[in-house]
């Protein structure tokens, strides 16, 4: 079995405390600092098994400090199989067991799985502490020995050497061979010589009180002589004073006898007329108020009966789809408001495509999920290139070839002196020709200005051919420029025709304004991605929902009301606990119906002889008077008069044995007319004869008493027949004693055999589980442990480090005296659960003492114990809870509430 989840309602200082939704393992470890309530959890666990006691709350222990409802719930698995075991404490103890569904009433039972061992063994032994490890010293490993060996755990019972001993010592106390000590038997000897020799004084006495006996015997003669005429006029006396009294006793109940009247009218009626008159009428109408009160709650009863609906029926048969309606209802609110977040995702990345889309251009209508279909990784290259290849145009692009300095002035001024010379040239030429306008010119003057104009023009010429190098060179300069820009403009052109090509495919249009084009296209890759996500996830909700919806549509009729599914869950649980309730209370009308059925069938027996023994009554008393009430009283007067006769013949029949004889002794003296009949006092003057006689048997009597002085004086002294008796006596409690002595010493050989054969039938086998415990935890330097074939029979240890066995006790160190009694326990622990349920070990802090080591070795002893069975390791050392942990343990905090 393991004890898989505690739920503790209230239970001495721990309320409201669970282990956890997880199951706890094999090995589990509980976490409290002290006064944290380990011990409390110990014996909580102890009373989910075996049940709460003491069963009165004001009386048990471990009653909740708060004043909380006792009780809790323990969840167990038995295999595959889990029940559930919940217990509380009220005025009388409450337990239930749940299997498969099944709940079943255990009172405080101990439960069926555990009962191979009985509640206090389990306590006693399935339990260590480190109190017990810490008490094994020296003088303590008799009592362990005894205990684990010989008791088996046990508590309760004495060690059986110790009694085989006591017996023997109070044998030897009674009576032995040699002359040692002062037995019981030696003293009654010694008692017997001294009593035989007080004998002789004794017989002296005895004569002295002969002799006064025998006058004593005379008198008695006398006085039995005077007594017997003395008791004859006695009893003549005694005969007057009964026959007087009894004849006027005879004429009184006469007289009674005629007021009763007839006795055959008195035939039958009852002791009290009137009370059984007003009792067979009441009788009458508790048997009708029944009758009546037991159909009221039949017809009561059938309102529950009928209150269990055919929908009730159908409830409970259908209770496994509900609950599976209700666990996946229990999902459904989740589900929808995630629906309703996704919806929301997508409405919000709808807005964010259309408010990207807007800010992109397209060719046509704009369909913002076309982005998708662009691919990221060519996009970014693509634009790569190109805002590279414009970069490179805008900024490596040469301008056009400047101007020489001067250059255009040059050249006007050139032409301007060509123009000036030629017309200077024109006048010296005209001059020189003789024209009439310039006829006043001289000559040299005309030359000279034809030379001037020669020169000029010379100048003009100069000019101009400087002004035609200068442009030669620029238009040389130019057209370089033009064909580097030619090729920067064609590697923009294939960069952009790439990327337009790319964008085409989603209709879009490349504009260069956009700068973050790549970026804002990823972004509507992702939500456009996004938004396919969450539609894909949206529909799987929504088919979900649908189908949970028409699973529910599927409970409308039997829930009688058109809600939600979810609102459905609960109001069909609700359904649920009402049917379980009324199928409950049906059933338990059934039952109360079928025994208020019998309830009615007795009822109406009882009223139908109440109603016959009315009229018996009734009968009998017609013959008093017509009215019942009045033949009642008349019947009780005449009854009250027949008993009083009838009492008082039986108060003579009881008091006077031979009261015929006297009545008869009566009816003869009447016949004679005997003397005492006139007499008026006939007893007085008998009486006065009888005292005469009395005086003088007090004289007599006086004589005697003096006599019985004089022997009463030597009474108190011991005499012969005293002291035969005290010597028959001694002798008798002699012979006693020694048969006592033998018995004791037999009972003795008995119980020290019988101590011998338990030890052998289960002592071989928990040495031989706690040798193969003691090897890993003492790494095989011991691996046997065995009894001392004496009386003693104390346990011994041996293996490779002690090849001779070494008596546990001594001189082994505290550490291996421990981890030996940890080895016994173990063993124990298997030996009495073998063949049954494997019992759950609760260890409390045994280990705290032991060095790393030993510790070590001690928690894979714990770990293999884990492996048949729960074991639960109690500590407030996080180092600990750390260790255990690490090998797989459960770990439970035993923290505030």
């Amino acid at each position: 079995m393991r004890i898989r989840r505690v739920e503790v309602q209230a239970f001495g200082r721990l309320e409201n405390r669970c282990s956890g939704d997880a199951p706890m393992g094999n090995l589990v470890v509980i976490e409290g600092r002290n006064e944290a309530g380990k011990s409390t959890l110990f014996e909580f666990l102890s009373s989910m098994l075996y049940g709460l006691y003491p069963t009165a709350l004001d009386r048990h222990p471990y009653a909740p400090w708060t004043g909380a409802e006792m009780g809790g719930t323990a969840w167990i698995g038995l295999g595959e199989e889990e029940v559930a075991v919940t217990r509380r404490l009220l005025s009388s103890p409450i337990g239930t067991l749940t299997r498969e569904g099944r709940v079943e009433s255990i009172r405080n039972d101990t439960l069926d799985f555990v009962d191979h061992v009985p509640r206090k063994v389990f306590r006693e032994v399935f339990a260590l502490s480190l109190a017990e490890l810490a008490g094994l010293d020296d003088a303590g490993w008799e009592a362990v020995e005894d205990r684990i060996l010989g008791r088996l755990g046990a508590t309760d019972l004495r060690p059986a050497r110790e009694v085989a001993a006591e017996l023997e010592n109070e044998a030897r106390s009674l009576w032995r061979p040699d002359r040692r000590g002062s037995p019981k038997v030696r003293l009654l000897d010694e008692e017997i010589r001294a009593v035989s020799a007080r004998r002789p004084i004794a017989r002296g006495r005895a004569e002295e009180r002969r002799a006064a006996t025998d006058r004593l015997n005379e008198l008695e003669r006398l006085l039995e002589s005077a007594r017997s005429t003395r008791a004859d006029e006695q009893r003549r006396l005694e005969r007057l004073r009964q026959l007087v009294p009894l004849r006027r006793e005879r004429t009184a109940i006469r007289r009674l006898r005629e007021r009763a009247g007839d006795p055959a009218r008195l035939s039958g009626l009852p002791a009290d007329p009137v009370a059984e008159l007003a009792r067979r009428r009441e009788r009458v109408v508790e048997a009708e108020a029944a009758v009546a009160a037991a159909r009221d709650e039949i017809a009561g009863l059938n309102v529950d009966v009928d209150a269990f609906t055919m929908t009730h029926r159908v409830l409970l048969e259908r209770e496994p789809e509900i609950d599976a309606l209700r666990a996946r209802t229990a999902g459904a609110e989740p589900r929808r408001i995630r629906l309703a977040a996704i919806e929301q995702e997508i409405r919000g990345l709808d807005r964010r495509l259309d408010d990207e889309a807007d800010r992109l251009t397209w060719r046509g209508s704009q369909d913002p999920t076309a982005v998708a279909s662009i691919p990221a990784a060519p996009l970014a290259e693509a634009w790569t290139r190109w805002t590279a290849a414009r970069r490179e145009l805008a900024e490596g692009a040469p301008a056009p070839p400047p101007a020489p300095p001067g250059s255009p002035a040059l050249r006007r001024l050139g032409v301007a002196a060509l123009g000036l010379a030629l017309s200077v040239l024109l006048v010296a030429v005209v001059a020189l020709a003789g024209a009439p306008a310039l006829a006043d010119l001289p000559p040299l003057a005309a030359g000279a200005l034809g030379a001037f104009a020669i020169a000029v023009a010379a100048g003009a010429g100069a000019l101009l051919q400087i002004d035609r190098r200068t442009r030669r060179a620029a238009r040389r300069a130019h057209t370089a420029a033009s064909e580097h820009l030619a090729r920067r403009r064609e590697a923009e052109e294939v960069a952009r025709l790439v990327l337009e090509s790319l964008l085409t495919q989603a209709g879009l249009e490349l504009d260069p304004a956009l700068e973050d084009l790549p970026e804002r296209v990823r972004r509507c890759r992702q939500w456009v991605r996004d938004r396919t996500e969450r539609h894909l996830e949206a529909e799987s909700l929504r088919h979900e929902l649908a189908a949970l919806d028409r699973d529910a549509d599927a409970f409308d009729e039997i829930a009688e009301s058109e809600v939600g599914p979810a609102a459905l869950g609960n109001l069909l649980q609700e359904r649920l606990r009402e049917a379980r309730d009324r199928s409950i209370a049906a059933r338990k009308a059934e039952s109360r119906i079928a025994h208020l059925d019998t309830v009615v069938s007795d009822a109406e027996a009882r009223l139908a002889a109440a109603r016959e023994g009315l009229d018996t009554v009734l009968e009998r008393l017609r013959p008093f008077d017509p009215d019942p009430d009045t033949a009642a009283e008349e019947a009780a007067r005449a009854l009250e008069h027949a008993r009083e006769a009838d009492s008082r013949e039986e108060r003579l029949r009881a008091e006077l044995p031979d009261l015929q004889v006297l009545e008869q002794e009566i009816d003869r003296a009447e016949a004679a007319g005997e003397p005492w009949l006139t007499d008026p006092d006939p007893v007085a003057a008998l009486q006065a004869a009888v005292d005469r006689r009395t005086d003088t048997i007090e004289g007599w009597l006086a004589e005697g008493t003096a006599l019985q002085e004089r022997i009463a004086a030597n009474r108190d002294a011991e005499t012969l027949d005293e002291l035969e008796g005290e010597l028959a006596r001694l002798r008798d409690e002699r012979a006693r004693l020694r048969r006592e002595h033998d018995r004791l010493w037999v009972l003795s050989q008995l119980v020290d055999d019988a101590d011998r054969k338990v030890r052998e039938l289960h002592q071989p086998e928990i040495l031989r589980l706690a040798g193969e415990h003691l090897v890993p935890l003492t790494e095989g330097r011991y691996d046997r442990l065995e009894v001392a074939d004496d009386r003693r029979r104390s346990l011994q240890v041996s293996g490779p480090a002690a090849p001779e066995p070494l008596e546990v006790a001594s001189p082994l160190s505290t550490g291996t005296r421990e981890q030996i009694y940890l080895a016994l326990r173990m063993a124990l622990v298997r030996h009495l659960d073998e063949g049954g349920t494997r019992l759950p070990l609760f260890l409390d802090e045994i280990l705290v003492n032991w060095d790393p080591h030993r510790r070590d070795r001690g928690l894979d002893l714990i770990e293999v114990m884990a492996r048949e069975r729960q074991v639960f390791l109690f500590t407030c050392h996080p180092k600990m809870v750390e260790l255990m942990v690490a090998r797989g343990a459960s770990h439970w905090r035993l923290g505030p509430a």
